[in-house]
Order: C-alpha cells, then sequence, then structure tokens
C-alpha cells in the first residue's frame, strides 16, 4: 500500500515536469526577442503579427479579435461586455 501511494505520488508532477523540461529546452532556438515585463523575459515573442496569435495579443485584445478570431467573431457584441469588464477595471 505504501508503496503504491509512493509511486502515484510520483506520478502526479511528472507531465508538468516534461513541460518544464520541453519549454526550457525549446527556449534556447527561439531567434525573436521575447516579451519582458518587470524583467522577466519569457520566450513568447512581443512583436505582432498577423500570421499568429502570440504574447502581444494578450495586452491588446483587439488586435487579437481583428486578426486571429474567425468563429466567435459574430457574437463579440454580446461576449466583449463580459470579457472586457474585468480588465478595464
Amino acid at each position: 500500500m505504501k508503496r503504491k501511494t509512493i509511486r502515484n505520488l510520483l506520478i502526479l508532477p511528472a507531465p508538468f515536469l516534461i513541460i518544464i523540461i520541453v519549454n526550457e529546452s525549446v527556449r534556447s532556438s527561439r531567434k525573436e526577442p521575447g516579451y519582458s515585463l518587470l524583467g522577466i523575459t519569457a520566450m513568447n515573442p512581443a512583436t505582432r503579427t498577423t500570421a499568429e496569435c502570440n504574447w502581444a495579443c494578450h495586452n491588446d485584445s483587439k488586435f487579437c479579435q481583428d486578426y486571429h478570431t474567425t468563429f466567435m467573431r459574430p457574437y463579440f457584441k454580446k461576449t466583449d461586455p463580459v470579457y472586457m469588464a474585468p480588465l478595464d477595471c
């Protein structure tokens, strides 16, 4: 019983550790500069591009809506007040 519990507790963090290992191994191969905030540089690109959604869209939701969304576009009039209200505070 004790051995099984220890095994299960070791398996629990395994997916998170795999994600961290993959992210950190990819970080060194990235060419573009990363997004920086409060002295911490992320591996996500900081430049806006119409080709893909990236971290720049996090700070400019309107840009993302204009270039990266298709499915929700007809519902923006209904979803924007609910989504944007907490962000505008």
